[in-house]
């Protein structure tokens, strides 16, 4: 009988399985995300008065947050990165569920202009997302 022997994997490669798993899953929330803003668009409900929508931006920002966070936190310089990618790490904050929960009030032009976040959101992490899958740099 022959045993075939396992080894254990490395740090990097468990860092690369858990970076491509985060990558997959943000690139699924960012086409939920996008599913959902189209949805409520053709039924014409404002999305910054669904509630139901808020909290799953909320969720699936966490997600995108959960990613680039352990990027950053992984990387071997974390400041450096952290300002390099700035705009990736503002563009995972939900600010329509934080001002709506906060009891904010806006006025009409700029609640529309916040409407827009949501998606500009989803398309920056499927961009993001498919570039570093297609480049293949772990």
């Amino acid at each position: 009988m022959q045993y075939v022997a396992i080894h254990k994997p490395t740090k990097q490669q468990t860092r690369d399985t858990i970076r491509l798993v985060l990558r997959l899953l943000s690139l699924c929330a960012a086409i939920t995300l996008i599913v959902l803003i189209a949805h409520d668009t053709l039924i014409n409900i404002t999305l910054t008065s669904n509630f139901k929508f808020q909290r799953n931006s909320l969720m699936l920002s966490l997600i995108f947050m959960a990613d680039i966070g352990y990027e950053t936190f992984t990387s071997s310089n974390p400041g450096k990165f952290a300002l390099r990618h700035i705009i990736s790490i503002l563009v995972t904050i939900p600010i329509c569920p934080i001002l709506l929960w906060s009891g904010v009030h806006l006025g009409p032009h700029l609640t529309y202009g916040l409407q827009i976040l949501p998606m500009i959101r989803a398309a920056y992490i499927v961009s993001e997302v498919t570039k570093n899958l297609s480049t293949n740099r772990f």
